[in-house]
């Protein structure tokens, strides 16, 4: 694949610095979660940027397919950035298949249109047993997830199988393409998902052959040293996460709840990719601005269950992942 110059982005770059002040900040989502009611959000949403006119939960997928096409529309290699859309790809494989399954569940319903293939393209998939549409490890993984299912009924395999082949898939193209930007985000976010599987397995029950079949090669930190560290139990885990880059977010001894793990990681990830934001070369900048719409779509939810469930808006804005702005 070509390497595209660090030069060929600077217009690019100066495009996303030219919008990226659109983004919501802390004080917006104050807001949000303390409006008098439905109908104030989404007239709310709508002042901040988003199409409500079809209801609020379509504004959300419609923000992430706009900042995905504005950023197809000035990238200089386009199919580069698919490869940030191969997540929603892969969930929507997996609703697809669990819906085969199990009963209750509509796939139209959780299809999300923000990935690279339409919801056709992926219920004709599962339905013939033909992935040839989806990229090369999740094609081979998705006869794997539904084998495994219908041997076991456990539908977290579906997951964890997929998962994988999903960050499989990312970090190939990535190489490929030798952008050392993209490389980092995937790799940090490879370390991030094996982390969160090593204590999910541990909390399990499960031992350290169930981690090695369930985490992903190819991140900074050592997958063996991992594996080792879950056959030694959740305090050797906690030893070897705090000596890295995930490690600094602890301000206690031990891991807290999976859900509050899940945000501190998520905070440090936003650090993370906060090093991108202001590179004039290369993809850095726009790999940035992408990160920083998805995460603003993930909190208007946080704050959207927060509201259905009543909690106060103090509470909602403590869950809340960290802005990108």
């Amino acid at each position: 694949m070509k390497k595209i110059r660090e030069t060929e982005y600077v217009y690019a770059a100066a495009r996303v610095h030219s919008v990226d002040g659109a983004l919501m900040g802390r004080d917006k989502y104050i807001r949000l979660a303390a409006a008098p009611g439905d109908e104030a959000f989404s007239r709310m949403l709508g002042e901040f940027g988003y199409d409500v006119s079809n209801g609020v939960f379509p504004s959300l997928d419609k923000k992430t397919e706009g900042a995905y096409a504005f950023i197809s529309d000035i990238a200089p290699d386009k199919k580069l950035f698919c490869i940030l859309r191969y997540p929603y790809d892969c969930n929507d494989l997996k609703a697809a298949i669990k819906c085969e399954f199990v009963r209750g569940f509509d796939f139209a319903a959780l299809y999300s249109s923000c990935g690279t293939l339409d919801e056709k393209q992926v219920s004709d998939a599962v339905r013939n047993r033909d992935f040839s549409a989806f990229p090369e490890n999740m094609a081979k993984a998705a006869p794997e997830a539904i084998r495994e299912y219908s041997e076991t009924s456990d539908p977290q395999l579906i997951d964890l199988i997929l998962d994988r082949a999903c960050l499989a898939d990312m970090l190939s193209v990535a190489r490929g393409y030798k952008d050392d930007v993209i490389s980092d985000y995937v790799k940090n976010r490879i370390d991030m998902m094996n982390i969160l599987t090593a204590l999910r397995v541990l909390r399990m029950g499960k031992d350290s052959k169930f981690f090695d079949f369930a985490s992903s090669e190819g991140g900074y930190i050592d997958k063996k040293m991992l594996s080792e560290a879950v056959s030694q139990g959740e305090d050797e885990l906690f030893a070897v996460t705090r000596k890295t880059a995930f490690g600094k977010g602890f301000s206690q001894e031990g891991f807290p709840s999976f859900s509050e793990t899940e945000r501190i990681f998520d905070r440090t990830f936003a650090e993370i990719c906060e090093k991108y934001k202001h590179s004039v070369f290369g993809s850095a900048s726009l790999l940035w601005y992408l990160c920083a719409v998805e995460n603003e779509v993930k909190n208007i939810r946080i704050i959207i269950a927060g509201r259905a469930s009543g909690q106060s808006a103090e509470k909602i804005i403590e869950r809340i992942r960290e802005s990108y702005v």
